[in-house]
């Protein structure tokens, strides 16, 4: 038996019981306790109104119902198993976030000696759950893991992850130190052009963290060179993450939000919305949330709504700590206009909407001081 805790925390926070669930799918409640189990699986003709009832897409759904013990049922399999588990996860990660995958990918973890791309992104996942510890400690294994496989590029990737981290917590020389620690891997070394600007896009990062425009501008300038070449140099480590056109719009959105350089930040979040398709659902829902802030400093205020809407509309399976605090701040950023009617509107729904988030979070078997 294995508990399904992301399918039964999911039900709690839209508030229904399970006898309430089973009515609205047209089962017994045995049944849906089964589901929750893992005992069972809701048959192909129930999973819509499953779904509907929680307020889910079929697809969201759908990542709610691996059970752990598939994935800690195969601690002894060979590289390519790993590398398998790491890309499913990785999918499932950009739809519903870490807060629902940490635990699931902790207990994987567990059972074997681990690749430095699964503890990569463990820490990404720890981070996404608002566990600023467990994910630099991940961000280190995977360092040290890579470097002990002779993995230059997984070590650079991993760098270029904890000088990500370090911005995000205001560590702005270690986050300089970290990403030049990740472009050392790649000196004198074959690798792929995306890896290295991938650790150029963070040095970026921690470039505008210290409010160095001319450095900030010049290496992003260079990171985008260095993918226009991505067709040559070496293979890149197939652990290591991928870093695209896309990827790059959003770091060099967020720095330019730091910068304070707003019409080219919305710029660049209008072109991660082109570039990444729905199902990235935590990419365009940060791209938004840069939109919405951008477009309230200019007083357009129902511009600002309609994007903070979209977030709402479309992320409701999302277990992503940094979300929350982008929703938050927007919210901030709306309450002095909330004298108007869509502003208010907006407000009030952006409040609920933290608050059926929250309770997803505290349903959760995490403790998240970082929660907004």
């Amino acid at each position: 038996m294995s508990r399904r805790r992301g399918l039964a925390d999911r039900r709690r926070v839209v508030g229904l019981s399970q006898e309430r669930l089973a009515e609205l799918v047209g089962v017994d409640r045995s049944t849906v306790a089964r589901w929750e189990r893992g005992d069972t699986e809701p048959q192909p003709a129930l999973r819509l109104r499953l779904a509907d009832a929680l307020r889910l897409s079929v697809d969201e759904l759908a990542v709610l119902l691996v059970r752990p013990a598939e994935i800690r049922s195969r601690p002894r399999e060979p590289a390519s198993g790993d590398l398998a588990v790491m890309r499913s996860l990785r999918v499932a990660d950009c739809q519903i976030g870490g807060g629902y995958l940490y635990p699931m990918i902790t207990a994987y973890l567990r059972d074997k000696a681990p690749s430095a791309g699964l503890s990569e992104m463990a820490g990404w996942m720890a981070h996404d759950a608002g566990d600023a510890g467990s994910a630099q400690r991940h961000f280190m294994q995977a360092v040290n893991q890579a470097q002990a496989a002779g993995d230059h590029q997984m070590a650079a990737a991993a760098f270029a992850s904890l000088s990500h981290l370090a911005v995000h917590q205001g560590r702005t020389e270690q986050a300089t130190a970290f990403a030049v620690l990740g472009g050392s891997q790649l000196d004198g070394r074959p690798h792929h052009p995306s890896i290295a600007a991938r650790v150029m896009a963070m040095r970026a990062g921690a470039d505008a963290a210290a409010n160095d425009v001319e450095a900030c501008t010049r290496r992003l300038a260079e990171a985008e060179r260095l993918l226009l070449g991505a067709d040559d140099g070496a293979p890149a480590s197939p652990w290591a993450g991928a870093f695209d056109e896309a990827a790059l719009a959003a770091e060099t959105a967020r720095c330019l939000m730091r910068l304070g350089q707003f019409p080219a930040a919305e710029r660049e979040a209008e072109r991660i919305l082109v570039l990444r398709p729905p199902e990235r659902v935590r990419s365009r829902a940060f791209a938004y949330l840069m939109l919405a802030s951008i477009l309230v400093a200019r007083r357009e205020i129902e511009a600002a709504c309609a994007a903070v809407h979209q977030v709402l509309t479309t992320n409701r399976a999302l277990a992503s700590v940094p979300v929350l605090h982008e929703l938050r701040r927007v919210e901030q950023q709306l309450t002095p206009f909330a004298g108007t009617r869509v502003a208010a509107e907006t407000v009030t729904r952006v409040r609920a909407d933290l608050a059926e988030r929250h309770a997803v979070a505290a349903a959760l078997p995490l403790s998240r001081p970082g929660l907004p």
